[in-house]
Parts: C-alpha cells; structure tokens; sequence
C-alpha cells in the first residue's frame, strides 16, 4: 500500500480509472491526445494515461507499427496538459521487430 501511496505521490486516494489509448499510425495524433489528457485532468491531474504501441496482426496489416519516437512525443504532449502520470512504453524491446514478426 505504500509503494501505491508513493506513486501517486502522496495521495490519499488512488485513482480508480486506468484510460489506456493504443495510438495507431494515422489514427490517433497529438491533438486526439491532447483532448484526452485535457478530460483526464478535468476529473484529476493523477489518473496515470498508458500510451500502446500499435503492431500489424490480422486485419490490419497495412498500418505501421507505433514508433518509440511518436510514444515519447505523445506523452509529452499528455504531460504538458498538466496529467502527472503518464506511462509510455520503456522498455526497447517491446517496441522492435522480433515482436511483430
């Protein structure tokens, strides 16, 4: 419970909504972004915003994979919205090519 109370940072309550936005390639761009940062903060600054990477499967195989660069542009756009939390993949290798494949 204490690790929870620090990552919100210092809360007393944790949020109970987790909005998480695959952001596919020509779909979903800064300002569809913006506009969702800008509802979060309307409800609370510390609702956490996890950005998906889009990967071509099935159906949708003409679309390109989500770039790392576009993620980390997209959540600083989410940050300057004033959201305080907002989590983009990290870690290289779940954004690269042995995954898609």
């Amino acid at each position: 419970m204490r690790k929870l109370y620090e990552t919100f940072g210092g809360s007393t309550s944790v949020p109970l909504l987790r909005p998480c936005v695959l952001v596919v390639p020509g779909y979903i761009d800064e300002h569809e972004i913006r506009v969702i940062a800008e509802r979060i903060v309307a409800i609370d600054e510390c609702i956490s915003l996890k950005l998906l990477p889009f990967y071509p499967r099935d159906r949708m195989l003409d679309l390109p994979q989500t770039q790392e660069q576009d993620l980390k542009q997209l959540a600083k756009v989410a940050e300057h919205v004033g959201l305080r939390f907002v989590n983009p993949p990290s870690n290289k290798t779940v954004i690269s090519e042995r995954f898609i494949r």
